[in-house]
């Protein structure tokens, strides 16, 4: 597990952007994602740039592997535990 903290930095803005966040922080590149969600790499690098959105089945197992929740990745929700 990473060391890093998101600590006095600016909110990241969207969901292609807190997901590519949460990526760095456990050092994932689109690949890694792709072989532990079972998602095809294609599609989360579509995910990543933007041009597309992924299901809730899709996001679910984002979430689990990237160790957040929708709100976050979605609305940028902080969890209580986060210290937002």
């Amino acid at each position: 597990m990473s060391s890093y903290k998101r600590k006095n930095l600016p909110q990241p803005e969207g969901f292609k952007e807190r997901l590519r966040d949460k990526m760095f922080e456990h050092g994932f590149t689109c690949y890694d994602l792709s072989k532990k969600t079972g998602i095809d790499d294609e599609s989360i690098r579509k995910y990543v740039n933007g041009s597309m959105n992924p299901s809730i089945t899709m996001l679910m197992k984002m979430c689990v592997i990237l160790h957040c929740s929708a709100d976050y990745l979605i609305f940028g929700k902080r969890e209580p535990s986060e210290g937002v």
